[in-house]
């Protein structure tokens, strides 16, 4: 099909409806009607409707140049328009940057067999993916644009709408959870349960009454919306103890509905023109000045939003005050569709998917709404002054047309975190590694909040992995979980003072405890043991884990096989540790791990370092007594393990390959000076240790080998060719002692106590962590390494 008024550049798209359009060639292949409808190129000659040999990367030309044409070429218009205002001087300074497409399949229909169940799926469009060789410019898709009169004979399922024809959004809104409850029962059905169940009938769950206008007990077997947003620099109304009485009175919430921000009154108004009547909005719904209040509501936000029928994503705008502002369209105020007639019966729109949008919003850079969007079943985002419905099956939007009942995935669902959460089953570990890694490299209101705002995903892998958290890491692959890393430098988070409800002191050895920059566990690091981590937990690591309660007494990390009970079978891949054996096998430790040979004899469960505010040697409870949050108050492991002291040298490196920003890698090396390991540290803290002081480095777990970044050389430390070697080292912490202010006078009865102890000022000595390396085994034997006791806190 000849193009109208195209570039050269765009010219070689070769737009055509049938490219647009994926034609359903199921039919008899012997029947004409099928011959026909083949496309020329299988035929032997060229077709509209194949992609071509140039099927892969198109370049369209530089920024100055699209510019410069999209005066006369419809394709280049809609590029300059995806990137909104453009200026001169913009055009200027990046005018070099290159603009590439791709077509990319799109949008899947659903096929059912005759009991209405899904048994497949089919592609049915193409759209074009416009993106740039600099992450300076935003990407998006030009989308076929429906026209019934020119589109009789194709399907228009994922094809674009015009927005001048849109239905009013709360109908729009109410055509997607019909189709949602009606065709995703076995993916968005809901939750419910006794422990849901539970909640409804405390007497610290509330929601608000849209009809009555006031807070009330969630009437049993009714649904409710719950809404997500944030303040921003709006003034703060909200439930305490002086007014909570109020708002359960007659018409309470609508007496202050004018000290109500903008994005709570239009939710409110959403839910009642939905016919959903309760709405759970947790300024509202939690008493904000109730410590008991806040605590119990953190401890179940799983249940909150995974049991909400939807739940309103408000990310338009830096906070309260924007409101819905898809809404407002409905009065009037309209957001601009960028439309370009590009060839005959080819009229395209720009689409940019909901991710786009939401990436660069105040809302998605808050902590708290990480969980909140992840754990719902159906999610309501308003966002880029459109709105966009996503739930754990499908996505839909205003303006492409996918409410429909055989709508399956598209582009549009891509990188939404529902689509994470089948791992849960799969491979909940992984699900928990990507779900910090996202989660910490958002923004807390209050730095104390750091396990607070995530306890609701906690609670959910934590059922799935059928042991409980502490502090943040998975008890029943404890010893993975411990391999986190900081993508930047670090700096220790304070503990809760003051107006904190949550008080508790962090420890170095979680993520938890660190404050300034996202945590991940990086690939390269980890990837041999999450390959099969049941295996390398049993086989690889060796600890007996202890944490302190809050009565100073020792309790196993890992007690038992199901600590939360639970099916044990369902734990498959990804699967932790086994827990002790039926019997009291001697041979078997705790986790079910075979006691290795070169640790029997030496003390694992047994302890004699104290702590000064309980100063004679720790009982130890029962190991069938689970882990709790509330009295992990005391964050300190205490263990047995190898240590050995060596020294670290700056290793010189290019810019363009330091591990992140204030951090610097470092060789270690053992007495004799040779290179035995590498370690990534903050690089103050270094520059700021004497020269050529020997640090301790604590063997945590067995590592399989050094990436070539670690050590480039091979240098035969170990009797092996490098090819052979495997499981040789150690994963290791730097730690540091850490140092208590004490008078003159505690100085000198310390001295006098070091006079007469077997390992002088050690009793009481805790250390914290500084980094985590890997260090050759043989180096612990070569320097003189010892079996060591350590509280690390």
């Amino acid at each position: 099909m000849q193009s109208q008024g195209q570039c050269e550049a765009c010219k070689t798209l070769q737009l055509s409806l049938e490219k647009f359009v994926i034609q359903d060639r199921s039919s008899d292949e012997n029947q004409p009607a099928y011959q026909h409808s083949l496309p020329r190129a299988v035929l032997g000659e060229a077709s509209s409707s194949s992609l071509g040999p140039g099927s892969g990367r198109y370049t369209l030309g530089k920024l100055r140049d699209i510019k410069e044409k999209s005066r006369l070429c419809p394709v280049c218009s809609l590029i300059m328009k995806s990137l909104g205002d453009v200026d001169n001087p913009v055009v200027s300074k990046y005018g070099e940057v290159k603009c590439y497409a791709n077509w990319h399949t799109d949008g899947r229909r659903l096929i059912r067999d005759s009991n209405g169940q899904v048994t497949s799926t089919r592609a049915c469009t193409r759209r074009i993916f416009v993106h740039w060789d600099s992450n300076i410019f935003q990407n998006a898709y030009l989308v076929l644009l429906a026209q019934d009169a020119l589109h009789r004979e194709f399907q228009d399922l994922f094809l674009g709408r015009d927005l001048s024809d849109l239905e009013p959004r709360q109908s729009l809104v109410k055509s997607w959870l019909s189709i949602c409850q009606k065709s995703h029962g076995h993916v968005c059905g809901e939750e419910g349960g006794l422990e849901f169940d539970d909640i409804v009938t405390r007497h610290f769950f509330g929601v608000i009454d849209v009809d009555e206008m006031r807070l009330v007990q969630l009437p049993t077997q009714q649904r409710y919306v719950a809404l997500s947003y944030t303040w921003g620099d709006e003034p703060r109304y909200t439930s305490t103890r002086a007014n909570i009485q109020k708002h359960g009175g007659p018409r309470g919430i609508e007496s202050v509905s004018s000290r109500l921000p903008r994005v709570i009154q239009d939710a409110i108004d959403l839910v009642r023109s939905l016919g959903e009547r309760y709405l759970w909005v947790d300024s509202l719904c939690i008493v904000q000045d109730a410590e008991n209040s806040w605590k119990s509501h953190v401890g179940v936000m799983d249940l909150v939003y995974g049991n909400a029928y939807l739940t309103i994503c408000a990310a338009d705008g830096a906070g309260a005050g924007a409101g819905l502002v898809a809404l407002k369209r409905d009065r009037g105020v309209l957001v601009e569709q960028h439309t370009e007639v590009c060839s005959p019966g080819i009229r395209l729109m720009v689409s940019c998917p909901a991710e786009s949008y939401i990436k660069r919003s105040k809302w998605n850079q808050r902590a708290w709404t990480f969980q909140e969007r992840l754990l719902s079943k159906r999610c309501l985002i308003f966002v880029g002054g459109r709105v966009y419905f996503q739930c754990r099956a499908a996505s839909m939007s205003e303006d492409t047309i996918s409410d429909r009942y055989d709508a399956g995935w598209s582009i549009d669902h891509s990188h939404a975190p529902s689509q994470m959460l089948p791992q849960l089953e799969s491979d909940p570990f992984r699900l928990y590694i990507a779900c910090v890694e996202q989660y910490t490299s958002r923004i807390l209101g209050r730095d104390t909040e750091i396990l607070a705002a995530f306890q609701g995903v906690s609670n959910t892998i934590s059922k799935a992995l059928q042991a409980p958290p502490l502090l943040g890491l998975p008890t029943s692959h404890f010893d993975l979980a411990l391999l986190w890393e900081p993508q930047d430098a670090p700096k220790l988070r304070p503990p809760g003072c003051g107006k904190d409800f949550d008080k508790r002191k962090f420890p170095s050895w979680s993520w938890c405890g660190w404050m300034g920059t996202p945590m991940f566990y990086s690939k390269s690091t980890i990837e041999s043991c999450v390959a099969d981590s049941y295996v390398w937990l049993m086989e690889h690591t060796w600890i007996n884990w202890y944490i302190r309660d809050g009565q100073g007494s020792l309790i196993p990390v890992y007690g038992a096989a199901a600590q939360m009970g639970g099916d044990e079978g369902k734990r498959t891949r990804g699967k932790g540790y086994d827990g002790a054996p039926p019997g009291g096998d001697a041979s078997y430790d705790g986790y079910g791990r075979a006691i290795r040979k070169e640790l029997i004899g030496l003390k694992r469960s047994e302890f004699f370092r104290t702590l000064p505010d309980y100063p004679f040697p720790p009982p130890i409870a029962p190991a069938s007594l689970p882990i709790q949050e509330n009295i992990s108050d005391l964050p300190f492991l205490q263990f047995w393990t190898f240590s050995a002291f060596l020294r670290i040298t700056q290793r010189i490196q290019p810019t363009s390959s330091l591990p992140g920003k204030g951090l610097c890698r470092y060789d270690i090396t053992d007495h004799a000076g040779d290179w035995c390991g590498t370690i990534v540290l903050d690089q103050n803290w270094a520059i700021s240790q004497p020269v050529a002081k020997p640090h301790e480095f604590v063997a945590i777990s067995e590592a399989k080998n050094f990436t070539p970044e670690e050590n480039d050389v091979w240098t035969y430390y170990v009797e092996k060719e490098r090819g052979l070697s495997e499981w040789d080292l150690y994963y290791v912490l730097l730690v540091e002692e850490v140092e208590e202010t004490r008078g003159e006078e505690e100085e000198e009865e310390e001295e006098e106590e070091e006079e007469h102890e077997e390992e002088p000022g050690k009793k009481n000595k805790t250390a914290r962590r500084v980094g985590l390396g890997k260090v050759f085994k043989q180096a612990f034997s070569n320097s003189d390494g010892k079996w060591k006791e350590f509280i690390l806190e």
